[in-house]
Order: structure tokens, then sequence, then C-alpha cells
């Protein structure tokens, strides 16, 4: 009698575990679920770096006289390929103090969901020295622009905000995305600005564009002429 008894516990214990399992399980499939329908629907994946593009970071550490302020970006780095209608960007930020740390706690990205796609490929941060990758599906979020309020037009830009949990001062926050489409109302039009100087000192600037066609340049303030690179049916243009 003791062991029925017994066996009968034991099965009603392995049916509510293989139960609270599957309830576990069913709640991943419609979280798992969820997620990929938002993405889908805002035109948005997490993917690795396009093949074309070029990785680029800056190996020089910051002089002590330039850690003024809250915060300075190591590298900004802009990567455009209008051949395949693919625009990369990539960003470095060294955090000083608290007010640095506040600033960068989300990162926020603008595009509109209509004519491009966003790929989102890293968001890392270092700590002595240490690599950590940051993104994280469920902090994810898109939020639908308002209106235009001066020209009273709606805006179909959304905004992704990644909201970054646990970053210190002293860390380095480094990330890059993708945004691939352009408005075809720009037809073949290739035209950009690419600026050499920023408001407060930079370690590193890089910029690339990719055209099938030699462009024209207009320069201003000084600024200095890129170099050209032919590589096959493609023109490669540095700025740095």
């Amino acid at each position: 009698m003791y062991l029925a008894i017994l066996a009968a516990s034991l099965s009603i214990q392995n049916m509510q575990r293989n139960n609270l399992l599957a309830i576990v399980s069913f709640f991943s499939f419609i979280f798992l679920f969820y997620t990929d329908t938002l993405f889908s629907q805002n035109n948005f994946q997490i993917t690795k770096l396009p093949d074309w593009v070029e990785q680029i970071e800056n190996k020089m550490p910051l002089k002590e006289e330039d850690k003024d302020g809250s915060s300075r970006f190591l590298l900004v780095d802009y990567q455009n390929n209008y051949v395949q209608n693919e625009f990369y960007s990539h960003f470095t930020i060294e955090l000083f103090n608290s007010d640095g740390v506040q600033s960068f706690s989300d990162i926020t990205i603008t595009y509109d969901p209509s004519f491009q796609k966003l790929k989102l490929h890293y968001i890392d941060v270092i700590r002595a020295g240490n690599r950590v990758s940051r993104i994280n599906k469920e902090k994810l979020k898109f939020i639908n622009s308002e209106e235009d309020g001066d020209r009273y037009l709606y805006n179909e830009e959304i905004k992704c905000l990644a909201n970054l949990e646990d970053i210190r001062k002293g860390d380095i926050l480094d990330y890059s995305y993708t945004i691939a489409g352009r408005n075809k109302i720009f037809g073949e039009d290739i035209f950009s600005s690419l600026y050499q100087n920023y408001s407060s000192k930079v370690g590193l600037i890089f910029q690339k564009i990719i055209s099938k066609e030699p462009l024209v340049f207009s320069y201003f303030n000084g600024a200095e002429e890129p170099i050209s690179e032919e590589k096959r049916v493609c023109i490669f243009i540095d700025g740095a």
C-alpha cells in the first residue's frame, strides 16, 4: 500500500513538473513569436556586418587633456554604399562620469521602415579590457514618430530604442548598425555631406563612399580632399 501511494505521489510530481515545463515552453514560444513578429513589422533584424564594410577601430587612447566633459567619441565611422544602397554607422564612446553614463544609457536609431531596413550588428560595452555584448531583445523598443508639427505632415519614421543597464564610469561603448534602402524619390542621384570636424574633439573620423561612378566634391573651411581608389566597377572614396 505504501509503495502504491509513493508511486502515485511520484507520478503526480512528474505530471506537475511536465506541466510546468510545458507552460514555460509555451510562453517561451509565444515570446519568441512576438519578438520575431515585432522585428518583422518594423523591418528590423540583428545580423553580422556586411561583407563590404571595412572594419575600423581607433587603437590610440585619448590624452588626459582630451578627457574633459562627460564623454568623448573615440571613433566616428560612416561608410555609405550607393551600389547596394546600404549605409553603415559605427561609434565608439568613452564615458568619463555619471553624466556621460546617463547620456548614453539609451541608444536611439531613427529610420523609415516603409523603405528602409535597420540591421543592428552589435552593442558592446568594454570594461577593463573585457568586451561584453549588451544586445537584449527584451529591452529593444520601437517608437513611432509623431506628426511633424512645423509642417503638419505625418512622419513615418520610427525610433529603435536600446536601453543599456549597468553601464558605468570608465566604460567604453561600441556599437554599429546598417540602414538598408533609400528613398526612390532621389533616383540615382548621390549627395552627401562629410564632416571632418565636430564641436568636440574626436579620436578618429573615418568616412567611405562606394559608388559606380566618380564623384564630384566641393570643399569648405579647409576640408581635406578624399583619397580615391578604383576597384573593378566601383569607386571607393575614403575621407579620414
